[in-house]
């Protein structure tokens, strides 16, 4: 698998020599999570909080070790779910606290992030179903971060916007299901194209035909990253 590797200055895969470092196994790495709701009516309202570290290595421990570290992370959350315009509606705001340089002052650890994502899902009949999505990531205390880069450090933008939508359509008695997933993000100018056609061969089996179509401008970017990573794929899954 190609990825972005900031030591190598671009793309690389098996001749990268990073160093992930993994956070010890030890009581005060322990990670927590805490979701509470109720119910508004017909809507849904909830709160979220997690303490841990980031599942991503996005920040630097040792430059000149190619050191990559999972930094501490806290994340407060709200979100809004019920009955919209005919369809299911949900709109969500987090905060992620990146504990270990909350001011954004150290240009090796990842900033804090300040997350919207809004959705809307409807049923249109005749087992056509579609569903759309918003993504909005506003990186906090950006000055600060632009600031204490060096010349030569790579340059992430401020905010991201992504785009989501999938189409899913029933045949032959619910049977067969076609389905086109679409990422987009206008800002990175990079998406991620997930075509797939599935068969219930019987109540137990079920066969699954697919792609993963990647593309990007640039390196840097979440999807630009992986457009070497393009695959086709067949699934035999047996339930019982």
């Amino acid at each position: 698998m190609s990825f972005f590797d900031s030591f190598q200055g671009g793309i690389a895969g098996r001749n990268s020599d990073r160093d992930l470092l993994e956070p010890p196994l030890q009581p005060s790495n322990l990670e927590y999570a805490l979701r509470t709701y109720r119910n508004l009516g017909s809507h849904e309202l909830a709160f979220y909080y997690f303490r841990g570290f980031d599942k991503n290595p996005t920040s630097y421990k040792d430059e000149a070790a190619r050191q990559l570290f999972y930094p501490r992370l806290d994340v407060y959350g709200t979100s809004l779910r019920g009955p919209t315009l005919g369809g299911i509606g949900n709109v969500e705001f987090g905060y992620y606290n990146s504990r270990e340089d909350s001011g954004g002052n150290n240009r090796l650890i990842a900033n804090s992030l300040f997350k919207v994502l809004t959705g809307y899902e409807k049923d249109l009949g005749n087992d056509l179903k579609i569903g759309l999505q918003y993504l909005y990531e506003q990186t906090l205390d950006y000055g600060n971060y632009k600031a204490n880069l060096l010349p030569t450090d790579f340059v992430f933008d401020e905010s991201r916007h992504l785009l989501t939508q999938r189409i899913t359509k029933l045949y032959k008695n619910q049977t067969v299901a076609v389905s086109l997933f679409n990422f987009y993000s206008p800002s990175n100018k990079d998406g991620y194209v997930r075509p797939t056609v599935s068969y219930n061969i019987t109540d137990q089996w079920k066969a699954t035909l697919g792609a993963n179509l990647l593309w990007g401008e640039d390196d840097l970017t979440e999807f630009g990253q992986m457009k070497q990573n393009k695959n086709v794929f067949v699934r035999l899954r047996y339930s019982f």
